[in-house]
C-alpha cells in the first residue's frame, strides 16, 4: 500500500507543482515525505530491506535535483539573497544523505534499487538515460559530486 500511496503521491505533487523536481528545501522535508523522522530511522528501514521501489525513486529524485542548475531550484527555493542562502546550507546536505542512503541501498538489495533506478529513468529520460547514467556514475561507481556552492551546476533535473 506504501507504494501505491508514494506513487500517486509523487504524480499529485508533480500535477500540483507544475515541475518533476520534489518540493523539498530541506533534508527534514525529504525525511517528512518518506514518513520517517531521522536519517538513522530511515537507514535501519533500509539495512532491514523494508525500503520499498517508490521510496527508492523518492531518495534518487532528491539526489538528482541537488545536481540541477542553480536556476532550476529557484523553482523551489525562489529567489533574492535569503532563499540563495537556503539553497546554499540545504542542497548539501540532502546531496550528502541522499547519496549515503542511495549506496546504502544499493548495496543492501542491489536488485531493487535497479528496479527503481530503472522505473525513474524510464518515467522522466527513457530517450537519453540520464537518469541511469547519473545514478550509476554516482551511486554504483562511488564518484564525488561537484560541490554546490562552485558555480552553476550541469545535469538539469528539473
Amino acid at each position: 500500500m506504501l507504494s501505491v500511496f508514494l506513487s500517486c503521491e509523487r504524480k499529485a505533487l508533480q500535477e500540483m507543482t507544475k515541475m518533476k523536481m520534489l518540493p523539498c528545501q530541506a533534508w527534514s522535508h525529504v525525511l517528512h515525505m518518506l514518513g520517517t523522522e531521522s536519517t538513522a530511522q530511515l537507514s535501519r528501514r533500509i539495512d532491514d530491506r523494508l525500503l520499498t521501489i517508490q521510496e527508492i525513486i523518492i531518495l534518487e529524485k532528491a539526489f538528482l535535483q541537488t545536481l540541477a542548475k542553480r536556476n532550476s531550484l529557484a523553482r523551489i527555493y525562489g529567489h533574492g539573497q535569503d532563499a540563495g542562502l537556503m539553497r546554499d546550507v540545504h542542497v548539501p546536505e540532502i546531496r550528502r544523505q541522499t547519496l549515503a542512503l542511495l549506496r546504502q541501498s544499493q548495496q543492501t538489495e542491489p536488485k531493487r534499487f535497479a528496479r527503481a533506478t530503472e522505473e525513474l529513468n524510464e518515467e522522466e529520460t527513457p530517450q537519453h538515460n540520464e537518469v541511469s547514467r547519473l545514478i550509476e556514475h554516482y551511486v554504483t561507481g562511488r564518484h564525488t559530486p561537484p560541490d554546490p556552492q562552485v558555480g552553476p551546476q550541469t545535469g538539469s533535473r528539473s
